[in-house]
């Protein structure tokens, strides 16, 4: 179950909530939430030549971000990066962007400034981004429905969660992350995270074993966090609830990699649980393989961007 295990290991400690989908005439709800269609009110994109390594003022991936008082800055990164962030992909459609787009999207690499009146929000950037690549990458795009294999989130025995999983209790604060809120890490007196929305992925350092936790979440959002881009290779699987599972929950789950050493990003345990018995043991779940109705990310039109 090497591949199963990776998902959880490609994480890398950020949540990446699925968007919803829809056909490209419809708006989602994100979208609509944000305002709608906008555009920044000047904007620049390069070429990267220099390839000094990608930064970017605002998080392309997670629930974090501070305002950055109407500046876009990105720099080395490369198209479907963009994209991705863009229309809120999740790593399965991201990783099946790649083979949508022409090697010079996924060769080369691109710097963009771009600025915007007022304060935007992230979703605000990501509808202004969707109109620059429109306009200066001629990008056009739609959804659509296809059956596809993908690895269904179940629980193990029926009626059972693990140990390690609750519902989230009704009357208990939940902070989500910003300047007022507990630090990243910090667990209550069970060992859940204290912060809401937010998937915390560490190393236990005394065990030599990964630690991934959150609170408040839906299994779906648990589900749309395991779709790793580089899971399944040329033909990436994601990952549905099948649980049934309603409401919000927090969870902690500890497992050692079976990743080669000089992938693994910390030291490994290799007498540790892995992540498919870890996932059985202590949250009461389990991965199943089947085939469901996937709402897919199709590429109809790419340029080579336009001029300044």
């Amino acid at each position: 179950m090497r591949r199963e295990l990776r998902i959880a290991v490609l994480l890398l400690g950020l949540l990446c909530i699925a968007a919803a989908t829809r056909p490209q005439t419809q708006s989602s709800d994100w979208e609509q939430a944000a305002g709608g269609k906008m555009s920044f009110d000047v904007a620049s994109v390069k070429r990267n030549k220099a390839l000094t390594g990608g930064h970017t003022n605002i998080p392309f991936t997670g629930s974090l971000f501070t305002p950055t008082g109407g500046l876009f800055l990105v720099t080395d990164y490369p198209l479907g990066s963009y994209i991705t962030f863009a229309y809120k992909l999740t790593g399965s459609e991201a990783a099946a962007l790649r083979h949508e787009l022409p090697s010079w999207a996924v060769d080369e690499r691109f710097d963009i400034e771009a600025r915007a009146s007022g304060n935007p929000t992230k979703d605000q950037f990501r509808l202004m981004l969707q109109s620059l690549l429109a306009s200066r990458f001629r990008l056009a795009i739609h959804y659509e429905t296809k059956e596809s294999q993908v690895l269904a989130i179940e629980i193990a025995k029926r009626g059972k969660l693990g140990p390690k999983i609750r519902k989230h209790p009704a009357d208990e604060p939940c902070p989500t992350p910003g300047p007022n809120a507990p630090p990243r890490g910090t667990t209550d007196a069970e060992g859940f995270p204290r912060l809401c929305g937010y998937l915390s992925y560490e190393a236990s350092h005394a065990s030599g074993e990964f630690r991934i936790g959150a609170s408040g979440v839906t299994m779906q959002q648990v589900a749309s966090s395991f779709s790793s881009s580089e899971v399944f290779g040329t033909y990436p699987w994601p990952v549905i609830d099948g649980t049934g599972l309603t409401g919000t929950y927090d969870f902690v789950i500890e497992f050692s990699s079976d990743m080669p050493a000089g992938d693994a990003p910390y030291p490994q345990d290799p007498n540790g649980p892995s992540f498919v018995t870890a996932m059985n043991e202590q949250l009461g779940l389990k991965l199943e393989t089947t085939k469901a109705p996937v709402e897919s990310f199709v590429v109809d039109h790419i340029e080579e961007p336009s001029a300044n």
